[in-house]
């Protein structure tokens, strides 16, 4: 039974602070409503929001008229027009609806937080746990285990069309072994129940369609209640362990003796596969792996490389020598579109060779060149300094730094030591 108690009303402060930090560019849903408007309303519209939400806080019914959804489908980059598997879904939901969920997603997260009720391998969606970490948590485990000369075996799961496919009658039962106050799985479920969407593509529209499973696409509460559903994936034994990152699962075995290595993972995704079983969960195949080669980080390094080079070749229009483009806007977009593909997770890949360093190093002097258009006799060493942009191996260097400094207060006892192994 979950335990009965009065909900935690909200107030016009609460809501307020909700509206300063919805975003602008965000599409509106059905209702046509723009997160700009909500920056506009009066304080009377502000109370009258207070009054409605804790309406529903009070009698646990989310309105039907926040659960239409509006999806639009956009091209994945490269890929062909004529194939419906090229198009992204994007779920864009009622305004008020989702100002709604910031209220509902602070009571949820309060008593996750309070009662500790996330694993401490599940990093997605918990504060001051980033992918960054979860992937230097992981080459941690690769590289201690280099150290205590033992095998590392991983097995890489991506969870099949995993927020479409919970099962909602299985979803607010875990919550009401966790505990969660009646009025939070209540509102949950009514916000669950019911939910429909209406496809829009070019100038077509199709007829509104009903959602039996699920949470919400797009929606703000729908991270955390997934979260929340897979948390109970069975307990690794000694020789397993886990990093959870949302739909992502990696699963770790360690051993001196590679047959005993593949034995634990067989045992372990054995489990898995019963648990998976049981909860309508499956496993999306094409994009799960086993990895069994030494740790390297020159594909990760070559993609990177690559990746930064064709951003640079899109923004050549305007970071070329004959540009009128300002050399403080081109360094701005240096800073804003280039350097955040070349320094992404650092901290776990901070042990690469030199010459990876120094190969994005190369295409980080040769932006900067462009941005300035300084001429051939002028060093890249010149550059940085005039501009004050650090060297890349100094940048990266000082990330690290600053990432090892926050591990202690991060509260997962799983990243305490993290920086002790990958300096």
């Amino acid at each position: 039974m979950t335990p009965a108690s009065k909900p935690k009303l909200t107030n016009p402060e609460e809501v307020q602070e909700a509206i300063r930090g919805l975003r602008v560019s965000k599409a509106p849903g059905l209702n046509g409503i723009l997160n700009r408007a909500l920056k506009h309303l009066p304080q009377q519209a502000v109370s009258l929001l207070v009054l409605i939400f804790n309406a529903v806080l009070l009698t646990h019914h989310f309105p039907t008229a926040w659960k239409h959804a509006r999806v639009i489908s956009i091209l994945k980059s490269g890929k062909d027009p004529a194939l419906s598997s090229s198009y992204r879904p994007f779920s864009l939901l009622d305004t008020i609806g989702k100002l709604f969920e910031k209220i509902l997603l602070a009571r949820i997260l309060h008593e996750v937080n309070v009662h500790r009720l996330m694993r401490d391998e599940q990093f997605g969606f918990c504060p001051r746990h980033s992918t960054s970490l979860q992937l230097a948590s992981l080459v941690e485990r690769i590289t201690r285990n280099f150290g205590r000369k033992r095998l590392t075996g991983a097995v890489f799961l991506v969870l099949a069309k995993a927020f479409d496919t919970v099962w909602i009658d299985g979803l607010l039962y875990k919550l009401t072994l966790l505990n969660f106050p009646s009025y939070i799985v209540h509102t949950i479920s009514s916000y669950l129940r019911g939910r429909t969407f209406k496809a829009f593509f070019q100038t077509a529209t199709s007829s509104r369609q009903g959602m039996r499973a699920g949470v919400a696409q797009g929606g703000l509460i729908s991270h955390i209640l997934y979260s929340l559903y897979v948390n109970n994936m069975p307990s690794p034994s000694h020789h397993i362990e886990l990093a959870l990152y949302a739909d992502d699962t990696a699963i770790i075995a360690m051993s001196r003796k590679p047959t005993l290595l593949v034995s634990y993972l067989e045992s372990y995704l054995n489990d898995l596969q019963q648990w998976l079983s049981k909860w309508r969960i499956t496993i999306n195949v094409s994009k799960s792996t086993a990895i069994d080669k030494g740790l390297t980080w020159s594909p990760h390094i070559d993609q990177v490389r690559k990746k930064t080079a064709q951003r640079m070749g899109m923004l050549s229009p305007l970071l070329n020598r004959t540009s009128d483009l300002s050399v403080r806007n081109g360094v701005l977009l240096y800073k804003q579109l280039i350097l955040p593909m070349m320094d992404y997770a650092c901290p776990a890949w901070r042990s690469a060779a030199h010459s990876h360093v120094w190969g994005l190093h190369v295409l980080q002097s040769k932006c900067l060149r462009l941005a300035t258009g300084a001429p051939w006799y002028v060093s890249n060493r010149q550059i940085h300094e005039d501009l004050g942009v650090p060297l890349f191996a100094n940048h990266i260097r000082a990330l690290t730094a600053s990432f090892d400094s926050k591990l202690a207060d991060v509260g997962n006892p799983l990243v305490w030591q993290l920086g002790r192994y990958l300096r």
